[in-house]
Order: C-alpha cells, then structure tokens, then sequence
C-alpha cells in the first residue's frame, strides 16, 4: 500500500510539474533556512558547554553602590581559596595583548595570566608538556602558536621570547595546549602564571585591597550554593576592605561581591573582563522566528497549490471510494504524498543549506559547518522538521479531500473554490509576512542611514586612532610616545592635528560619581585629554576658553565640562568643583563645550568633563590627517612609532570605523532581515504565480465567453488580478500595527532614533504589491490575450 501511495505521489508530481517546482523550491528554502539557523543556535547553545566542571565555575562579580563591575582586588581570589571551605580552586585572569619573537619571527598574542588551579578548573586539555603556572617565567602556548614559531621542531623546553612592555624576556614553554574550541568564551594564545605580571611595568602587584583590576573565578565544592559565600563576602569587604573604602568616602554598605555561574554568561548581559561579549537571546528568538515564517510561507504555498488543483483529483477521489478506500486511507495516502513530497524538498534543503552556511557565516560573522555537527543530532533535526512540514503542509488538503462525497467527487464538479476562505487566509498571511519583513527592513535602514549622518558634535573624518597602552596592567609610556610624535611629526605637512587622550570613544574611558548634598548621584564621564584635543575633534567651545599650556594652573587644577554638566549641576565658567565630584574635585571650570556624543546613540548624554591632570595616563593618541597626504602619512606614523617602540607592531584604526563598529549588531541583524525579506517574498510570489496558474486555468472558459461580449483585455486583466490585490492590501493593513509596536520597541533601544512614519509601511505595501503585480500579469495577459474560440474549445 505504501509503494501505491508513493508512486501515486510521483506521477502527481510528474503531471504538475510547474506546481511540483514551486512547492520543491519554497520547501527546500524554508528548511534549508531552518536548518541554518538552528546550527547557529545550537553553536551559542554549546558556548563554554565543553568544561568538565562547568556546573561549579563562577566568577566574582563586584557592586559598588550601583556600578556592577566584573573585576575583584588582586587579594580577594588567594583570600577564598584560604580562607572558604566551599571554595575547591580559584584562578585570577589577565588578559592582555604581548608581542611574541623566535629568530625573524615577531607576532602580537592574546596572553592569560592564571594561578595554577587554571587548567584544573577549565577544560583546556595539553597535547605535550605539563601547565607549570608556578614558574615564574613559564608559558603554554595553543597548538596554532606553536606551529607558529615551531613548525619543524617540539616546542617543549625552548625558548620563546616575550615583550612586557617593551622589555624582553625569556620565557620557557612547558607545555601545548590543544586548539581551543569555538565556543569558548575565553580566547587566548599563551597562558603565563599570574606571578609574571611582576614583570609589567608598573604593575601593582603589592598586598591591596582597594585596586579592581582583575577577573576572579572559582570553582565551588559540590553541593555548595553560591548563596553560601555571601556572609564570607561581607566578612572579607568588613575586614580587608573598610580602611580603603573609608579613605575613599564610601560606605561599607555600598560594596558588596556575588557570584555568577559560567553557564549563564553567554545569554547574559554582563561583560567580564577577559571573556569574549555574549549574545542577546532575542536576537536568537528573533533569528528562529523568521526562519519559522520562511517555511511557513512554503507549506502555505503547498497548501494553497494542494487545494487548488483538488478539482484535477475529484475524480480519482471517487473511484479509490468507490473500489472500497475509507476515509481514514485517504488521509494517509495524501499525508504520505505530503511526507514523501517532504522528503524530496528535504534533500533539497540540506544541499542548499551547504551554499546558505557561508553566506550566512560571511552575514553574522559566525563559523558555523554542517559538517561539524553529530550525524545523529542532523538525522533528528531532519526528521523533526519532515515530520513538521510534511505533516502542516498536507493535513489539511488531506482533511478537505477525503470528506469530498463519492458522487460529487465522481462527477468532477465540486468546486474547491465555492467557499475559498482558507487559500485567501494563507495568501494575506504569506503577504502579511513578508510585507513586515520588508517594513522592519525599510526601518532599519532608516536608523543606521540616521546613525551614520547624526551630528555627533565633533569630526570623525580622517582622525587616526593610535593605542599607546599596548601591555600591561598600566602601561605608563603613553605620554613619552606622544612626546615623541610631536617631536618628530611637527613639520609633517600630512598631519593637521596630534591629540592625547586616556579614552577614544568606543574604545574606553574613565567615569567618576558626584554625590551632592541634596542626596543625588550622577555618573560623570572624564578623560585626560591634552591642550590640542578639542581642535584635533573639531569640537566648540560654548563659553569659556580652552587649555593653554602656557598655564601651569591649567595642567592639574582645571576643568572643560559640556553643556550638560553645566545644566545638570548649574556650575557656570568660574566655578571650583567641591569634595561631592568625586576625582574632579578641586578642579575650576575654564571652558563649556557644546554637547557630543562620546557614548553611542543608544544612550542619552551625560555630564562630561575634560582635565590634563596626570591620575590616567595617555592611552590613544588622535591624528587629524589632511585627506590628500593619508598613504604617507600614515607610512610616516609607523616610521615615528618603530623608532620609540621597535619591539611592538604598529597598530592604527580610523575614527569613524571605530564608531561604526558600535552598531555592528544592528548592521549583522539588518542584513538577515535583508536576507529573510527577499526569501520570503520570492516564495509568496512564487505561490502566488502559482495560484494564478490554476486560477487562470480554471477561468478559462469564462473568459472566452466575456470576450465574445465584448470584454476588452485591461478589463480580464482586471479581473483576474483584482482579487489578489485586495488581499495583499488586507495583509499590509492587517500587518501594520503588529510590526509597528515591535519595531517601535526595538527603536526603544536607541536614546536617538527616527520617528516611525507611514513611509516604511507604504514603502513595503508599494513593493509587495508591485511583486504580485509583476507575478500575476504574464499569466493574465496570456489568458486575457488568448482566442476566445480556442478558449470555449476549452474542455
């Protein structure tokens, strides 16, 4: 019976070869995008999963009144280890970037300094060698950096020089470890004890209680619940941390430490220090929710296609009743046609699949293989979402057909379309989604169009971004390397402006809390900036005037705040700041700027303040270069940089791409969108190609007739394709509001952003329409165009 049913199928599909493609073609697309994005889903899922003992790993996280923060004292990690039973390891976690050197070979790595309990905690396994973090100049370098700077001999026991900043120094491998997995939220080259650190310049490694400069990580005893370390957090802040804190102006109260587990982080929105930034799970709800739409699209055309043609099939409908078939083996017989319909679009998807994966990897920036994947977790997928498809696309053509009466169904007469609500609910819902894809597409082009031409209040154009601190705990040569550029670049006719900052917009700043005496708390962003700063930027001077260093005052005693600084606290030119500012107390106010962003668009602008005073060190230099003298004046950059720091690469990026990468997110999200809106109009117009077809077809005869009276061929025109376009206007008007309240939410996100206007909707209304329009017509011209004797020949 089964083999009846499948040949069946196939000598349907074989007569219907049209219909047969274009159910093949949608199908295969909407599992293929299924498939895609369930790999990506399952590769966020399976982030950190690879750790033995991910279950008991946490990290420290750390509240300072109502700043969270990832980082701990340097103290605080060997204090659990010692002095909490609950607590089985601990690993403190510095990451930072060192330059490498053997023989001609100079390379920049990401470093790790850990404790010993490193490798016991995380499950980092060793190819060769053994993890000597006790050592003081040991390191474990990944299998890729030893083929690096090894390729023809063992690593183990050579000699592998290090640059801490700018000072070499021999280290000696101990050990490799195997590459690292994707999916790990810690990304590192070489792994050094943490001890090493004393070999940074500056670094405070000195007994200190008051200095967050590191992520701490445990690793709790089973059966222990991070809720038991909170009365040992409040004993270690009341002991260690009460003579800093005091001295500092803070309350006890105010500080307090958690626990965080390693599982969570991921879909978390926190950001730890030394762990790669995790992934918003909306964005996977959103993600799967189109790909759900694109193949719902596709089992609406196969529904829609399926009972369209029903009038071909009536007549072997009531010869299987006839012969003795019962209702129950109609059903399966069209279920098993849909399944092996199914099964055939499936192979098709998994082929196209193979030519989505790096299309979408190339989109989202992701290393997604289908390869990669368990066979046996692809063959369940698979067989899940052929079951679904299979099952959704043919239970209801399978319903209406078997119930069809033996007599009508022998005749051939029953009109599948006397009561053609359900193929006109499937055409407004296949317009209606792809109408809200083009619309939210339509709006966030509109956003990232408004990002990219907002007034940010300073110049982003031809500034080059130099970082100073290129290792260490505090990297202090910062102000000697812009000396040095000064110096050498003075008369360089390519360089307009040469600024210092301790801050570069997306690339890190200071931030301090006014506490005023009407009991109020307000963030104040400050950087160290120099004299040349705000030409270098381009950005006015409201009142006031700007630094001068022929002013020693101006070096550690003054201020620039932007205007809302000024609004905020109603502190005019002139004015002394008090104790309540924080690390900008006692400095007097000589300028007020005009507002800019130095945060991105989704956040409001808040008090600000510019000072020379030496408490940060310079960390990105600016360069305003003339747009004729970019190729050699960048080359005169690099030439500057080798001759202050020849052991470090040169390492530049430009200002407005620094910015732009802010929105990287929104840019990755729009183009899926992009993507998920083509597909999904491309499918509902080749269902609706479809629909015409058989409509068409069917209304032959009927057009012969108005043409013998007199009908003219815009009128049959008309007449065929008015009913699809007062569906798809249903759809948008029906689609409007849904995609309006979800869009206005995610614009919810930006403190700047357009206000929605009827244009996006109009806008993708505009397109739909012109997509069925464009579908719809060659059928319809071809009818409307046809004899009318050949057409009452008809049948």
């Amino acid at each position: 019976m089964l083999k009846n049913y499948i040949n069946t199928a196939l000598r349907h599909m074989r007569k219907h070869r049209l219909n047969t493609f274009i159910n093949l073609l949608g199908l295969a697309t909407g599992l293929a995008c299924c498939l895609v994005v369930w790999l990506f889903v399952q590769q966020e899922r399976s982030f950190d999963r690879f750790h033995e003992n991910l279950d008991e790993i946490y990290w420290v996280d750390g509240h300072l009144g109502d700043r969270q923060m990832s980082s701990t004292p340097i103290l605080m990690l060997p204090a659990l280890v010692d002095e909490v039973p609950e607590v089985e390891h601990g690993t403190r976690l510095f990451t930072t970037s060192l330059v490498t050197a053997r023989d001609q070979m100079v390379q920049s790595a990401r470093a790790a300094f850990v404790d010993p309990a490193f490798f016991d905690m995380f499950s980092f396994p060793l190819m060769a060698g053994t993890a000597d973090m006790e050592a003081l100049q040991s390191v474990v370098l990944t299998a890729e950096q030893a083929a690096l700077f090894f390729p023809n001999a063992d690593p183990v026991g050579q000699s592998l020089t290090l640059f801490l900043n700018d000072t070499p120094y021999d280290f000696t491998v101990t050990g490799i470890a195997a590459s690292l997995p994707a999916t790990s939220s810690l990304q590192f080259d070489l792994v050094l004890p943490y001890q090493s650190t004393a070999l940074l310049e500056n670094a405070s490694l000195e007994p200190t209680w008051d200095d967050f400069m590191i992520t701490s990580f445990v690793q709790l005893a089973p059966h222990a619940t991070p809720e038991a370390l909170d009365a040992t957090f409040s004993a270690l802040i009341g002991t260690h941390m009460r003579p800093s804190l005091e001295d500092a102006g803070h309350e006890v109260s105010e500080v307090s430490f958690s626990l965080s587990a390693l599982r969570t982080y991921r879909f978390s929105e926190r950001s730890v220090s030394g762990l790669q930034a995790g992934t918003d799970p909306s964005y996977l709800y959103l993600l799967s929710v189109i790909a759900g739409l694109i193949l719902l699209i596709a089992c609406f055309n196969f529904t829609s296609l399926a009972i369209g043609q029903a009038s071909s099939r009536l007549q072997e409908i009531g010869m299987r009743k006839t012969l003795g078939a019962h209702r129950g083996q109609l059903i399966r017989q069209f279920c098993v046609e849909a399944l092996a319909f199914s099964t055939l679009a499936l192979g098709a998807g998994l082929l196209l699949a193979q030519l989505l994966v790096p299309v979408f990897n190339n989109v989202a920036g992701t290393t997604l293989s289908l390869e990669q994947v368990p066979f046996g977790s692809l063959l369940l997928v698979s067989a899940a979402l052929l079951l679904t498809t299979g099952l959704l696309a043919g239970s209801y053509p399978a319903l209406v057909l078997a119930r069809v009466p033996n007599i009508q169904a022998l005749s051939g007469r029953l009109s599948m379309t006397r009561n053609p609500w359900m193929t006109r609910g499937l055409v407004v819902a296949q317009f209606g989604i792809s109408i809200g894809l083009l619309a939210a597409t339509v709006i966030m082009y509109q956003q990232q169009t408004f990002i990219q031409d907002y007034d940010l209040g300073y110049d982003t154009e031809q500034v080059v971004v130099i970082p100073t601190q290129v290792a260490g705990i505090r990297d202090a040569r910062g102000d000697e390397t812009l000396a040095h550029f000064r110096q050498v670049l003075g008369s360089q006719s390519g360089v307009r402006h040469l600024s210092g900052s301790s801050g570069s917009f997306a690339r890190g700043g200071f931030g301090t809390r006014a506490e005023l005496e009407d009991g109020t708390t307000h963030m104040i962003a400050h950087y160290r900036v120099d004299p040349d700063y705000l030409e270098t930027l381009g950005i006015t001077l409201a009142q006031g005037r700007n630094f001068s260093p022929d002013r020693a005052q101006d070096a550690t005693g003054s201020v620039i705040v932007n205007e809302t600084f000024a609004r905020t606290f109603d502190t005019p030119v002139g004015t002394v700041l008090t104790e309540h500012y924080g690390q900008l107390s006692n400095l007097q106010i000589i300028g007020i700027t005009d507002d800019y962003h130095f945060f991105d668009l989704r956040q409001s602008i808040i008090p600000a303040a510019l000072h020379m005073n030496d408490m940060f060190s310079t960390r990105f230099m600016l360069v305003k270069i003339a747009p004729d003298r970019m190729p050699e004046t960048l080359a005169a950059l690099e030439t500057a940089w080798q001759e202050i720091r020849p052991n470090v690469p040169f390492d530049y990026h430009f200002l407005d791409d620094d910015l732009d990468r802010q929105y990287r997110s929104e840019t990755l999200w729009r183009r899926a969108i992009n993507y998920a809106s083509a597909i999904a109009v491309l499918l509902a117009a080749l269902g609706l190609f479809g629909l015409t077809t058989l409509s068409t077809t069917r209304r032959t005869k009927e057009i012969g007739i108005r043409k013998i009276l007199g009908a003219s061929v815009p009128g049959l025109f008309y007449l065929i394709v008015r009913e699809f376009v007062l569906l798809i206007l249903v759809a948008a008007v029906l689609v409007t509001p849904i995609v309006y309240f979800f869009m206005d939410e995610w614009l919810s996100n930006f403190a700047y952003h357009v206000t929605l206007t009827p244009l996006p909707f109009v806008v993708a209304g505009v397109l739909a329409f012109a997509v069925a329009l464009f579908t719809t017509s060659s059928q319809s011209f071809r009818i409307a165009q046809t004899n009318p004797v050949e057409s009452l020949r008809y049948e």
